[in-house]
């Protein structure tokens, strides 16, 4: 279904901007450990299939790379974790408003992504996590969000995008468990394909 949804691609898009994440990890105990959300960047290039003004509901699908950072302390010991995943996701989107130049969207997903970085200081040492159990293998999960976008010409177009996306492990065994809340807030444009 992606192929033919990808040969039916009108628009090729790129998107960047921040992400707000927070984790929700448990220890061993199971207890939830104090963490500070972190701050860092997102990328996503995909397609998009065109926005006809008879049809109000338009499709992406696309490759991500997101950056989760925290920081926190528990029982006087400072963390630190900084983080880079890469994935894919699909959308769908409802034009909420929309005339000639603009068109503001709501959007539904879901993504799946898997660590790709991963560095953790706990007070001051620092290690590589990538193959860690708590941050490796798939995390999936929903999204919401919204997309505005304007129409400069029938070629090309500026995004400009919210999302809360959640993603849970799917892998993951051990007694700890991370999860990930991300709001980001991205700009972008497209540009039309023939």
């Amino acid at each position: 279904m992606s192929c033919i949804f990808t040969l039916q691609a009108q628009e090729l898009f790129f998107h960047s901007g921040k992400n707000l994440t927070a984790y929700n990890f448990k220890d061993y105990a199971h207890s939830v450990v104090d963490l500070q959300n972190g701050i860092g960047f997102n990328y996503e290039v995909g397609f998009m299939s065109t926005k006809k003004f008879d049809n109000p509901i338009f499709f992406s699908v696309s490759a991500v790379i997101n950056e989760y950072n925290a920081s926190g302390a528990t029982s006087g010991t400072a963390m630190e974790w900084k983080t880079n995943y890469l994935g894919a996701k699909g959308s769908i989107y409802y034009s909420a408003l929309k005339n000639k130049s603009n068109n503001l969207a709501l959007r539904v997903g879901l993504g799946a992504e898997t660590i790709v970085f991963g560095r953790q200081k706990i007070n001051f040492d620092e290690s590589d996590i990538v193959n860690q159990q708590e941050f490796s293998g798939v995390f999936a999960g929903p999204g919401v969000g919204l997309l505005y976008s304007y129409k400069i010409n029938n070629d090309f177009g500026l995004q400009v995008g919210y999302n809360y996306d959640k993603h849970f492990s799917l892998s993951n065994k051990s007694q700890e468990k991370l999860a990930f809340n991300n709001h980001s807030l991205n700009i972008g444009f497209s540009v039309k394909l023939d």
